[in-house]
């Protein structure tokens, strides 16, 4: 498989993730907006190379898991707070496991 994203290209993704979520918790960002970032997040959580380390890995894995759902939720107007709590704390850890590296 051939990865697509650098880690300074990820970082920015990460980064822009971060704020769209934030901003979904203070009714900012719409929840079109939200998918589109959402989308772009979980692809580059899993196009990017995993030669890094575990946490980091780690961190993918949960920020592919959480916008998943999280998207799910927006599609269909479902329950979010809960949603939208687990993708903040899976994009914050990215975003620490990133600045780690």
């Amino acid at each position: 498989m051939e990865y697509a994203y650098t880690i300074e290209e990820e970082l920015v993704i990460a980064e822009r993730a971060d704020l769209v979520v934030r901003g979904l918790t203070l009714g900012v960002v719409t929840d079109g907006e939200a998918i589109a970032v959402l989308r772009a997040a979980r692809l580059c959580a899993t196009r990017t190379s995993p030669n890094v380390s575990a946490g980091i890995n780690g961190a993918r894995r949960d920020v592919a898991i959480a916008s998943l759902r999280l998207i799910e939720a927006l599609k269909k107007n479902g329950p979010r707070d809960k949603n939208i709590e687990l993708m903040l704390k899976a994009v914050e850890a990215w975003n620490r496991e990133l600045a780690a590296l």
